[in-house]
C-alpha cells in the first residue's frame, strides 16, 4: 500500500512543474501489458516511461529487468526512468542500491532500451542537532 503513496506524493509535487514547462505527468498508464507507474509526454519528440520500486520489493529486479521494457515495447517508446526508492537499510536492500547501475546498463545492453536509473533516498537522516 505504501507505492500507490509514494506515487501520488511524486505526481502532487512534479506534476505541476512538468505542466510549466509544457510536459505532462500522467499516473498508471495502460501499456497493452499492464499499467507503468508513470509517462511524461510533450510534444511528438517527447515520451519517458518512469517506473517507480521500493528497494525492499521481492521483486524489486523484476521491475528493471521484466516489466521496464516490456512497457517500453508496448507503448513504442525510446526512454524510460527506473526510479528506485530506498526505503530500507536491510542486507539485501544495500546490495540493490549499490549494484544498481550495473544492472540498469546490463539490461541497457541486453534489450536495446534506453533506461536510466534515479534513486530516492527515504531513510532518516540523523539530526544535525545531534552532529
Amino acid at each position: 500500500m505504501l507505492e500507490p503513496k509514494m506515487q501520488l506524493i511524486f505526481l502532487g509535487v512534479l506534476g505541476n512543474h512538468f505542466k510549466k514547462v509544457g510536459l505532462r505527468l500522467d499516473r498508471e498508464v495502460e501499456t497493452g501489458r499492464g499499467p507503468v507507474d508513470f509517462t511524461v509526454t510533450g510534444d511528438r519528440r517527447v515520451r519517458v516511461l518512469i517506473e517507480m520500486k521500493r528497494l525492499s520489493r521481492t521483486d524489486f529486479w523484476q521491475g528493471l529487468r521484466d516489466q521496464t521494457p516490456i512497457y517500453m515495447r508496448g507503448q513504442e517508446v525510446k526512454r524510460a526512468i527506473f526510479l528506485a526508492v530506498r526505503d530500507s537499510d536491510t542486507p539485501a536492500a544495500r546490495k540493490r542500491w549499490e549494484t544498481l547501475q550495473e544492472e540498469a546498463a546490463a539490461v541497457r545492453a541486453e534489450a536495446g532500451l534506453g533506461i536510466e536509473v534515479e534513486r530516492i533516498d527515504m531513510l532518516p537522516k540523523p539530526s544535525a542537532s545531534k552532529a
